[in-house]
């Protein structure tokens, strides 16, 4: 079962949950000092196993582990059972990508094939690279399973890792056709289907959390994680003024070194050049800039983007004699620009640029 998939992360909290604790309480604690960007938390008693999904610090879904599949279940099942015996409870980060793998397992069914041959494979293989698909490929010889993601028709990704380096696109296949060779008793399943969903009660649940999360500290000088921006405000976007724009990062512009901006730069003569967050939780997010980097991605960054597929220090946007660029941060899933994979590309007015499944969009500021 994949369960081992998830052993293989990175454990950062273990604990015996007792019949006498609450199991609100406990997550609670949990949210506030752990970092829980893309992470599960599992729950061993006896022989049940249920793995609690966490994504960008919110419940996002719950399944109960068994051998050969996985069973959703609602997180009020969760908060109203008490365990029977003794629970260990232990949470593991996860990459993006393994966290998305992990959950389009959980709820979606694959085809199957088994035994197959090498021609099989290559056709396989063919297949996904002709549809440029977003898939999975789950690869299960007697107790041992193996995943290669592939992303654009491109395996990108394979889990658990075989070595520390990342591995090339072109080694990932060369290991799938391998194992078409060497291995007669394989079984491969084929998930094409890739979109995922949250439990139908996972904002109830949320809500339960959080009152059961002690009350911020009057005198807490810190800010809390959605505020580690440099300033935040209220205000419109200029292309669409009766839209109400939640959250606005700016920055103080310096003058002197404003003047200082190359006369070559034609773009930004007449408009300074803001960035829209299109899709996701951070929906109408808008992006103002200084001199400084504006960077991008799940960890401690200036934007936070809630996607799976996005890295945790993803891109930067910037600006140099080209004006206003992008670049990427050695990320998982690279960045696009007008749909076209880019590591550096200078930006103009109305670019689309997309990092994992979250858009964004170049428009005119005021």
């Amino acid at each position: 079962m994949f369960i081992d998939l998830i052993y293989k992360g990175n454990k950062v909290f273990s604990s015996a949950f007792k019949r006498s604790e609450s199991i609100t309480t406990l997550l609670s604690t949990i949210k506030q000092k752990e970092d829980l960007s893309t992470a599960v938390l599992l729950i061993e008693e006896g022989d049940d196993t249920t793995a609690l999904f966490i994504l960008e610090n919110k419940l996002y879904a719950l399944y109960c582990l068994e051998a050969d599949h996985s069973r959703p279940l609602l997180f009020s099942d969760l908060f109203k059972k008490s365990c029977q015996y003794e629970a260990q409870v232990t949470l593991y980060q996860l990459s993006p990508v393994l966290f998305k793998c992990l959950l389009v397992l959980c709820q979606s069914h694959p085809s199957l094939i088994d035994n197959p041959t090498l021609t099989d494979l290559e056709q396989l293989l063919g297949k996904i690279k002709k549809q440029e698909q977003e898939a999975i490929l789950v690869f299960k010889e007697n107790k041992t399973i193996q995943l290669f993601y592939f992303l654009n028709g491109n395996v990108r990704d394979t889990y658990p890792e075989k070595q520390a380096e990342k591995t090339s696109s072109c080694k990932l296949k060369e290991q799938i056709l391998e194992a078409g060779k060497q291995n007669k008793g394989l079984h491969i399943a084929l998930f094409d289907k890739t979109d995922i969903s949250a439990a139908n009660d996972h904002d109830t649940a949320e809500q339960i959390i959080l009152r059961a999360t002690p009350t911020r500290d009057e005198n807490d000088t810190h800010p809390p994680p959605d505020l580690k921006s440099p300033l935040l405000d209220k205000r419109q976007d200029p292309q669409q003024p009766s839209e109400k724009v939640s959250t606005e990062i700016q920055e103080n512009r310096n003058q002197d070194k404003k003047s200082e901006e190359p006369s070559t730069s034609k773009k930004n003569e007449t408009f300074p050049l803001w960035v829209k967050v299109l899709d996701g939780s951070r929906a109408g997010f808008l992006i103002r800039f200084s001199q400084e980097p504006v960077s991008l991605g799940r960890g401690n960054v200036s934007v936070r983007l809630n996607d799976p597929q996005v890295s945790r220090f993803h891109a930067e946007l910037a600006w140099g004699k080209d004006g206003l660029f992008i670049r990427d941060n050695h990320s998982t899933n690279g960045i696009f620009v007008n749909d076209e994979p880019a590591d550096r590309k200078a930006l103009s007015l109305h670019d689309i640029i997309r990092l994992g499944d979250v858009r964004l969009k170049v428009v005119a500021g005021s």
